[in-house]
């Protein structure tokens, strides 16, 4: 898992690297790269490996051959953007806003006027949708699961306006903040040039021309997902997570330097001097990661599962709940952090019912726990189930098990 999350995060970076390299030149593209690896979604967390990590692939090859349909007037580009928005849409839904930004990018360079572009997006369209299609009967014929689960966990209809519109404008400050080491980054090099007295305007060896259709690609790919989540809060209520804009930072880095500095100033800055301060900044961002830790001792830490013992407790829990099960934990339900942080460590490895909810939880069946029983965990806020007794492991811990119809569970 480990491997695979660096793997595509790696990929995804290489892909954005390789595409800003062509529109605004090599120089511009490394220290955009240097920006993107202050992001500790990117630099932090490449040991995760989940929907949202493929994603950020599939949303660096959709932009990889959007650009490449226009700029090499290529039929198969559309074929394979096509592909790529379609296995998006198998790892996460959210990819429509690739095709968003693949549609507003069609649109600024018109090309309804081009036959070419015209049938691409059409055929870019039907591949997607073939791609798409078996999940959609899927969809269909589980009563579309994954949305009802949206609904529930991200929805929050009944905010007033103005509210939508406060946790908008925070989810948007949120993914500055998250932006901030790389703004920190421009500003130790802003900073560095003027203490220096090196005017950024002067000639640079490595100054490159910049695509005419850069900064609008930029613009579609890197700002404008972002600017639409915020107004899906605001007309929809939705519970906006700070990890929607992820798979589009990659490009809001490069958006920003093209639409907020010259650049001329940009090529003026040398690389030695970049790569320093990028080493500064990935400093802090260790000193703080370790201070806010639970093992800094500091009690910084705002993780309510980092310091979870959760070997220990699977190991208490483990024995009496298989002597109450007559048989081994298949399912362990409950609150979602605290059953799954047990169940990696229990050793059957036992399905996890994500709060109790079927619907959230389309791999387990209410007929598997009839068959097989279930242990049930929470804490001091989440009660069992009715008709169950909750046996304490300490004063926020606590299981319960749910007997096998059959009074026995099936191994």
């Amino acid at each position: 898992v480990d491997i695979a999350g660096g793997v595509v995060i790696a990929s995804a970076l290489w892909m954005a690297w390789r595409l800003v390299k062509e529109m605004a030149g090599a120089h511009f593209a490394v220290l955009s790269l240097l920006g993107a690896l202050c992001i500790t979604y990117y630099s932090g967390r490449t040991n995760f490996y989940n929907h949202n990590t493929v994603l950020l692939v599939f949303v660096a090859g959709s932009a990889w051959f959007c650009w490449r349909a226009f700029a090499d007037r290529s039929r198969r580009a559309w074929l394979a953007l096509g592909l790529m928005l379609g296995l998006g849409g198998l790892a996460k839904y959210q990819i429509v806003l690739a095709a968003l930004s693949v549609v507003a990018f069609w649109t600024m360079k018109r090309g309804w006027r081009d036959a070419l572009h015209l049938r691409g997006l059409l055929e870019a369209t039907g591949v997607a949708a073939v791609v798409f299609l078996p999940h959609l009967w899927w969809l269909v014929t589980h009563d579309f699961l994954p949305m009802q689960y949206a609904r529930r966990s991200a929805m929050v209809a009944v905010m007033p306006c103005m509210q939508r519109a406060a946790h908008a404008l925070h989810w948007l400050v949120d993914q500055g903040n998250r932006l901030s080491p790389a703004f920190l980054l421009a500003a130790g090099v802003w900073w560095k040039r003027r203490s220096a007295a090196m005017p950024g305007a002067a000639a640079s060896p490595q100054a490159s021309a910049t695509h005419p259709d850069a900064r609008r690609f930029l613009v579609a790919w890197g700002l404008l997902p972002l600017a639409t989540i915020a107004l899906i809060g605001v007309a929809t209520g939705a519970n906006l997570q700070f990890q929607w804009g992820t798979a589009f930072v990659l490009f809001t880095c490069p958006a920003l330097m093209l639409c907020c500095i010259r650049k001329r100033a940009i090529d003026a800055v040398p690389l030695d001097e970049a790569l320093r301060l990028f080493l500064v900044v990935q400093g802090l961002l260790l000193a703080t990661m370790w201070a806010t830790s639970p093992v800094s001792g500091l009690g910084w830490s705002k993780s309510q599962t980092s310091n979870f013992r959760s070997a220990h407790f699977a190991e208490r829990i483990g024995v009496p709940a298989r002597l109450a099960l007559d048989g081994p934990v298949r399912v362990i339900g409950g609150k979602a952090n605290i059953a799954s942080a047990l169940a990696i460590r229990l050793p059957e490895r036992p399905l996890v019912l994500i709060d109790g909810d079927f619907v959230a939880s389309p791999w387990v069946s209410a007929e598997f726990v009839e068959r097989h029983g279930m242990l049930w965990v929470g804490d001091a806020v989440t009660p069992p189930p009715e008709g169950l007794v909750a046996n304490w492991e300490s004063d926020n811990l606590w299981w319960a098990v749910q007997a096998p119809s059959s009074g026995q569970s099936e191994p």
